[in-house]
């Protein structure tokens, strides 16, 4: 967290977030499914939803690749302009590439070698507060995990709705 006093419940950690800017990496390669490598720039970008993934321990389990799968179809059902982008901090790539491919995942993942990412943001040790909804200009509209937590993935879409 950014301070000292840690945040009681998932309202302080939200109002916490909300406004700041999110700084991601200008030297990470975008991958895909069906894409090679290549550099980007987030702050071309419209809205997104990123999510920063460790991959210690059981990374396919983290990635909810299904689940997410999901998701963005019912996001793109609201014909709202929304990106999905999965930042992964790992040590070997091919682990995650093989997870890509076999579950078809076909939005862009970035893989990253370092905690710079969770440095520079000044991450949460809790990984509910690693996927973040943001604005054209990196600024966090919502944090939290919408994944397993139904009353987040409502907050997600009601924000989505109300503001983009």
């Amino acid at each position: 967290m950014t301070n000292s006093k840690q945040p009681s419940d998932e309202k302080d950690v939200i109002k916490e977030w909300i406004g700041k800017s999110l700084i991601i990496p200008k030297d990470i390669d975008r991958q895909s499914l069906f894409n090679t490598k290549n550099k980007y720039d987030f702050e071309k970008e419209g809205n997104k939803i990123i999510e920063y993934i460790d991959s210690t321990g059981c990374t396919e389990c983290k990635l909810s690749l299904q689940k997410w799968k999901f998701r963005i179809r019912e996001i793109n059902k609201l014909n709202k302009n929304v990106l999905f982008y999965f930042i992964i901090n790992a040590k070997n790539y091919d682990v995650i590439k093989s997870i890509f491919q076999k579950e078809r995942f076909e939005y862009p993942y970035f893989l990253i070698m370092r905690t710079i990412f969770v440095k520079t943001n000044k991450l949460s040790k809790n990984s509910d507060y690693h996927i973040f909804l943001i604005d054209h200009n990196n600024r966090i509209l919502l944090i939290g995990y919408p994944i397993a937590n139904l009353k987040m993935w409502e907050l997600y879409k009601e924000t989505i709705l109300a503001i983009l």
